[in-house]
């Protein structure tokens, strides 16, 4: 995962590696209902891609079908707060803040994906690309957890057809002896080498059967089973049975790297000195599901009702606070609201966690967020409106959304698909535990 530290965010679906960003310290605020912005942006700005390292490559993002234009009749919202050190000099995203050293992070996977392109006429291999995607250890160490993006099979063309061919865990970077450096940096080269990696074929593989591929889709979420379980001292984390929603959570990938102002700004790589593993923090603020949204709005950009948790990338400013500046709009030339729901809202209009808010980006695909210690949710897509958008186009700058699968409402598929089945499952109001379970792909 790419951790965007104060200075980075992500607005594309698209595999989440996560270079995070980083900002200034900044408190919650409400919006009076009166108070909406009254300016005409320019035409919505809708871009969404899978964390995914090759479609994220490929510029295979969905843009505003419908040239949807937002109006937001109001001026700036107001809100309260300071943000301090926003875009601090002494803490790009290479600073420690944001270093996933402890133990605590020793099961989160990197991921490379190789796949086969053949021909069809004469099923000659034409290439082999590899993807870099994040995951996590389930299953008392015997299976990884990852979005389903990261290891689904290529629509064919033509010509072509590109199948996953094998998926490479690693874990266990090692430090070189030193304890002052993040994993990964500095020399020796040693510091970029995994104690322990396997491969795991195709066939170990298991997608959920409602996945559709889209960029946004609920079910984007997989379950490696590797052929033996990983070393004991690699953690296995549990699921994080009920909603998170509203809840403050950890995020973690081994994506690009960049900060809020300027977005991704180092692409990184699965080998050499730029692997870097980072974390951060942020919220799940609501969902595509939320009877909030105008369906009208949703038809119009062409977003289904997925139950999918958002987030916002903030930089304690009202004028770059993504969801606040989205439901205070509206988007026809009718007037019709983006949000049915209480204008200026506390879950839509906080302003973050200061220095400690990242934003995930390409590479930190499937990687875990947690909620006390378990996981709640896998990185799924990243996306732009343009509204409060610091850097135009989909880059995980200050103002961009991310979005996560939600691992509640897709717990008992996960229980069912993991080899071996967990030795206790217990089902909580409808949400499944399962014990032994705690807890956007790049192209490399």
């Amino acid at each position: 995962m790419a951790v965007i530290s104060s200075p980075a965010a992500r607005v594309a679906v698209a595999i989440l590696a996560l270079p995070f960003a980083s900002i200034g310290a900044q408190a919650p605020a409400t919006v009076p209902a009166e108070m909406v912005e009254s300016q005409v942006h320019p035409q919505l700005q809708l871009h969404v891609s899978e964390h995914n390292a090759r479609r994220y490559l490929t510029t295979a993002d969905v843009s505003n079908p419908n040239g949807v234009v937002l109006q937001n009749p109001g001026g700036t919202p107001p809100m309260s707060g300071s943000p301090t050190s926003i875009n601090d000099p002494a803490l790009g995203f290479n600073s420690s803040r944001y270093w996933a050293k402890g133990a605590e992070y020793s099961g989160v996977t990197r991921l490379i994906m190789t796949y086969e392109t053949r021909n069809i006429a004469t099923g000659a291999i034409v290439a082999q690309p590899s993807f870099l995607c994040t995951g996590a250890l389930i299953n008392g160490g015997h299976s990884v957890l990852t979005a389903a993006h990261c290891v689904f099979d290529d629509p064919p063309t033509a010509t072509t057809v590109t199948r996953l061919r094998d998926v490479q865990v690693a874990l266990g970077q090692n430090f070189g002896g030193n304890t002052t450096q993040e994993p990964g940096a500095g020399a020796p080269n040693v510091n970029q080498a995994f104690a322990y990696t396997q491969t795991v074929a195709r066939t170990n593989v298991a997608i959920h059967p409602d996945y559709t591929g889209a960029v946004i889709d609920e079910r984007d979420i997989a379950v490696i089973n590797l052929n033996t379980p990983a070393p004991a001292q690699y953690r296995s984390y549990e699921l994080y049975a009920p909603s998170a929603l509203g809840q403050q959570y950890n995020v973690v990938g081994w994506g690009g790297r960049g900060n809020g102002n300027d977005g991704t700004v180092n692409i990184g790589g699965s080998t050499g000195s730029n692997q870097r593993i980072r974390q951060g923090v942020n919220s799940f603020n609501t969902t595509y599901s939320d009877a909030r949204w105008n369906p009208a709005f949703l038809a119009a950009v062409g977003i289904g009702a997925e139950n999918v948790y958002l987030s916002d990338f903030d930089n304690g400013t009202s004028t770059n606070n993504a969801l606040c500046r989205l439901t205070n709009a509206t988007f026809n030339a009718a007037g019709d609201r983006v949000w049915l729901g209480e204008i200026g809202s506390a879950d839509m209009c906080g302003l973050g966690f200061g220095l400690d808010e990242v934003s995930t980006a390409g590479g930190d695909s499937g990687g875990p967020s947690f909620v006390n210690g378990r996981i709640a949710a896998v990185s799924s897509f990243g996306q732009t409106y343009g509204l409060g958008d610091v850097k135009a186009g989909l880059n995980s700058s200050f103002g961009e959304l991310n979005g996560m699968t939600r691992v509640d409402i897709n717990a008992q598929w996960v229980a069912s698909a993991v080899v071996p089945e967990p030795t206790t499952i217990v089902l909580l109001g409808g949400g499944l535990l399962a014990l032994g379970f705690v807890a956007r792909r790049r192209q490399v």
